[in-house]
């Protein structure tokens, strides 16, 4: 919906939201140790930061169903990633998590495809 005017204040709204639903869980099990700071730190800037910013810039040269691809792909891909340079086998949840994903991708694609349809029928 703001691809015409800045996405970059959604993503900042997103990350923010996310902090403040994670202070429970931080004031629960407490800080991690300075390792894990600087960690988190970096994973911050660079994993999730620089993404976003790059998301934020490209999503106004695609259309939406590239970037809803994108955002689905990079989570089903994350653990064939982790598996090819790690050999870690993904286990259950994993696969049961993707099923949930490309299951929703789906739904809401065909949900969408047939209500376009109805409005296109009746105009």
């Amino acid at each position: 919906m703001q691809k015409e005017k800045s996405p970059y204040e959604s993503f900042l709204l997103a990350h923010l939201t996310t902090f403040i639903i994670s202070i429970p869980f931080i004031a629960k099990l407490g800080l991690p140790d300075s390792s894990g700071l600087i960690g988190i730190f970096l994973l911050g800037i660079f994993q999730t930061g620089f993404a976003s910013l790059l998301f934020a810039y490209g999503i106004r040269k695609v259309v939406a169903l590239k970037s809803m691809l994108i955002l689905t792909l990079e989570p089903i891909l994350n653990p064939i990633w982790v598996f090819i340079f790690t050999r870690e086998a993904p286990g259950a949840n994993t696969f049961m998590g993707g099923a949930i994903i490309i299951g929703g991708v789906i739904f809401t694609t065909i949900y969408s495809a047939r209500k376009n349809r109805l409005k296109v029928s009746y105009e």
